[in-house]
């Protein structure tokens, strides 16, 4: 046994990855995810499958039996039991999973993105001919579109050049794009 739960607390709309210590599964283990008293999840040789109420939302390393849960919601809170069955015994893992909402992003779109990667910024809503976006970051501009003037600008080279050549502004919709994210261009635009 592992000894106690582990807690975690997740902000609603984020990812989770519920680590089982295992480096490499052996063909001959089982490893069982169980939320509530209720499976979710089973490795079974070559045999991994995940229960259809989280919709796709399960992820399964078969690897290690790591078991992440995206876009998390707060119906997902509870205890979760991990049992892995082998010929070395059967240790038993339990995380106390708390999915928060954070009245913090009320009304604000919650965006996780892999560092290197890119992001698009929806602006979603139609976008009508005098319509003029503006796009910051922090306290700065970061792009502008003015359709009936003409005006579609990325600041992409201002002095700190943190979003230098990385930023694309969409003509037709306003949509933002950022390539090759860093941790110093996270926050909130």
């Amino acid at each position: 046994v592992f000894g106690d739960a582990d807690k975690v607390s997740v902000i609603e709309g984020d990812s989770v990855t519920l680590h089982t210590g295992v480096t490499e599964i052996q063909s001959s283990d089982e490893i069982d995810w169980k939320l509530n008293g209720n499976r979710i999840a089973i490795i079974s040789g070559d045999d991994a499958r995940t229960d259809g109420v989280f919709r796709d939302r399960l992820k399964l390393d078969t690897q290690t039996g790591d078991l992440k849960i995206t876009n998390i919601k707060t119906t997902d809170s509870g205890e979760y039991k991990l049992k892995i069955r082998n010929t070395r015994g059967s240790p038993e893992k339990t995380f106390s999973v708390s999915a928060v909402y954070d009245p913090r992003f009320d009304g604000v779109t919650v965006v996780s993105v892999a560092e290197g990667d890119s992001v698009v910024l929806h602006t979603d809503t139609e976008i009508l001919e005098d319509d003029e976006i503006l796009w910051r970051f922090g306290e700065k501009d970061i792009a502008k579109m003015k359709k009936d003037e003409h005006i579609f600008s990325t600041y992409d080279d201002v002095p700190d050049g943190i979003f230098r050549h990385r930023l694309h502004l969409n003509h037709q919709t306003g949509y933002l794009t950022i390539s090759d994210i860093r941790s110093i261009t996270s926050g909130l635009y």
